[in-house]
């Protein structure tokens, strides 16, 4: 090779040797270019290394694919759940959320009429007598239709230990709310099963403090397991039947006697005597529910009811009165909602027979657990709060005179739709926690798509140095190449200036012969 033919040959390396590799990317609008020069592979690795630095690429290039396709199925289901939480409502979906609940406004004022608690006591001593007297016929097996006579059964056959203890907690008006086995509750169990195995008393004292106290006779406390286990369930359950519709001193007396105190009273009367509620001899709460019980608050003093069970079983009735045009308002709004919604699905995909109704997507239709209804009776229950509020002040103030005067506020709250006021605090908890719930999965969504696309990225670069890879091994295969065909013709030049020697040598014999010839001749 000559010194010109190694000089190109060096030039033709180094351009092979300065290739680069030039990739760009426009996903999502995000530009940005990549360069790889193949010199980096060739200063830094061997050709026997080749091998070794691609299988480490696929093996990255093979964990970022199935990372994408991670992030794309989360994302997938990210789509489906954003698009649940988002509110489709469009104008005639509020259109007629308000005008439903408008008109069932409108029945609440003028068909349910003012909350009545003497209709709720009344309604409630009913059922708790009849249910008194069906108890008492079951247990002696004959037919009771006198109240009296049924108390008086019950009384004399189920009795409990606390009951001896009577003046301790608070006297006859008062031990059934301070002596806690007489609470209708998991506590009042509770107490009655723990009277039998320690044979003493727990309830509060004149004080208000709580008063542990031995019975006065153990013949109502069990002799072995089982027997303490029936007189503290089964016994103390008659004697709460008993009680719970007054006593026959009370009957003898024509009064409504004492009665037990409901699931209300009991849980918040328990809950006044928690430490937290008689921090420095804070009392007020617990005085608040005596009074509740006692029927001395103000409104049930001067009506003559006390707040016991019978008025809290009628209560019941009160609230099913009120429920009734709140659960029509939910139903117009969730039927037009189902309505039009199938109606636009079939139109959209044509029904042929029943069973092509498998093939509508079911979850957008159905008038549940998607944002779009829950916004619908947010404002159905809103408009109907609206109208209900609008109606009471309206009512109370043509009956009692201006805010000012307390009177207009006692009359206010009976005639406020309370379950309807609940019903809207629920849909608009919901509808703020779909938003709250929405927001952080699109926040999820967002990220999702952000490390997807640099995963992506990875793969684009594993891409690129498999081909600078490839690039590299085919640099050298022309390096190779280019060295051989040089040597080639080196070496053909070479044997060819051997020839035009050996033909001049020849030539010049052949000319040293004839003169030799010629010099003989002459």
């Amino acid at each position: 090779m000559t010194t010109n033919d190694k000089k190109e040959f060096e030039a033709i390396s180094e351009k092979l040797r300065n290739v680069k590799v030039i990739a760009k990317s426009n996903d999502n609008n995000d530009d940005f270019t990549v360069e790889f020069e193949i010199a980096s592979i060739l200063d830094s690795y061997k050709r026997e290394e080749y091998q070794q630095v691609e299988e480490e690429i696929n093996a990255v290039e093979k964990a970022s694919l199935a990372e994408i396709e991670k992030l794309s199925d989360r994302v997938a289901v990210l789509n489906k759940e954003i698009d649940t939480l988002t509110n489709h409502a469009d104008k005639t979906d509020y259109i007629v959320a308000v005008a439903s609940g408008f008109l069932c406004g409108l029945l609440d004022s003028f068909f349910v009429g003012q909350f009545s608690l003497e209709e709720a006591n009344k309604w409630g001593t009913d059922k708790i007598e009849e249910f008194v007297k069906y108890e008492a016929s079951k247990d002696c097996g004959k037919e009771m239709n006198d109240i009296y006579d049924a108390i008086h059964h019950l009384e004399n056959k189920y009795n409990i230990p606390s009951d001896n203890l009577m003046p301790s907690f608070g006297g006859a008006t008062q031990h059934h709310l301070k002596d806690f086995a007489h609470h209708p509750n998991i506590v009042g169990l509770i107490f009655s099963i723990l009277t039998q195995f320690t044979g003493k008393a727990y309830g509060i004292g004149q004080d208000g403090l709580l008063k542990i106290e031995d019975v006065a006779s153990t013949d109502l406390i069990g002799k072995d397991f089982p027997t303490k286990i029936s007189l503290g369930v089964v016994t103390w359950f008659f004697h709460l039947v008993s009680d719970v519709a007054g006593s026959t001193s009370s009957l003898h007396r024509n009064s409504p006697g004492t009665g037990l105190p409901g699931p209300i009273v009991s849980i918040l009367y328990e809950i006044s005597k928690i430490p937290f509620f008689n921090q420095s001899g804070n009392t007020e709460f617990s005085q608040w529910v005596t009074k509740l019980w006692n029927g001395t608050l103000p409104g049930l003093k001067e009506r003559g009811i006390r707040f016991d069970m019978r008025t809290e079983v009628g209560l019941t009735r009160e609230f099913g009165k009120q429920a009734l045009p709140v659960v029509m308002n939910e139903c117009v709004v969730r039927g037009f909602y189902f309505i039009r919604r199938l109606a636009k699905a079939i139109k959209e995909t044509p029904v042929h027979n029943l069973s092509e109704f498998r093939n509508l997507n079911w979850e957008t239709i159905l008038p549940f657990k998607n944002r779009t209804i829950v916004r619908m009776i947010t404002i159905a229950s809103g408009t109907f709060t609206i109208v209900d509020l609008a109606d009471a002040a309206i009512r109370s103030a043509m009956k009692n005179g201006l805010p000012t005067n307390p009177a207009f506020w006692a009359s206010f709250v009976l005639c406020v739709n309370f379950i309807g006021i609940g019903r809207f605090a629920i849909a608009l908890y919901a509808d703020v926690s779909m938003g709250i719930r929405r927001t952080k999965l699109v926040k999820e969504r967002r990220d999702a798509f952000i490390y997807r696309e640099l995963e992506k990225d990875v793969v684009i670069q594993c891409e690129l140095g498999k081909t600078q890879i490839a690039l590299a091994k085919m640099y050298e295969f022309v390096q190779d190449v280019v060295e051989n065909t040089f040597e080639t013709m080196a070496q053909v030049v070479a044997e060819e200036e051997e020839s035009f020697d050996a033909v001049a040598q020849a030539a010049q014999r052949r000319k040293e012969m004839i003169n030799r010839v010629k010099i003989q001749k002459i």
